[in-house]
């Protein structure tokens, strides 16, 4: 398996972090390296407070959770590769499960509700 170089939003001393990490081609994180992987409510806050234009604020607020989960090209999406919620392993996720039960689409769409709720 081959290694590639993603960039992810991380901790880095405590603190969210733009970090280029290597992984290989299927997600997988190479046995050794540690990543601190933001909870869901720093991932919520990083991206109301840090991330999310004023734009996609008013956007968010108009949209259901559900539109805005969606497999590609949405903000589910964009939190689920950005925060690292595919990799594996993952504290809190089971990384690329498609099956109906995929905990990092599920974990993206609460983060999505949680925004809203302090957008509101």
């Amino acid at each position: 398996m081959s290694l590639v170089t993603r960039h992810f939003i991380v901790k880095v001393e405590g603190k969210p972090s733009e970090e280029d990490i290597e992984v290989y081609t299927n997600d997988d994180v190479p046995e050794g390296t540690e990543i601190e992987f933001l909870s869901k409510e720093e991932i919520a806050d990083d991206l109301v407070l840090r991330v999310m234009t004023g734009e996609e604020k008013v956007t968010i607020k108009t949209k259901t959770a559900d539109e805005l989960n969606c497999i590609t090209t949405s903000l589910g999406s964009f939190i689920r590769n950005t925060y690292g919620l595919w990799l594996s392993p993952h504290p809190y996720s089971n990384a690329r499960n498609s099956s109906a039960d995929n905990f990092a689409e599920k974990l993206s769409k609460e983060i999505i509700e949680m925004i809203q709720k302090r957008l509101a």
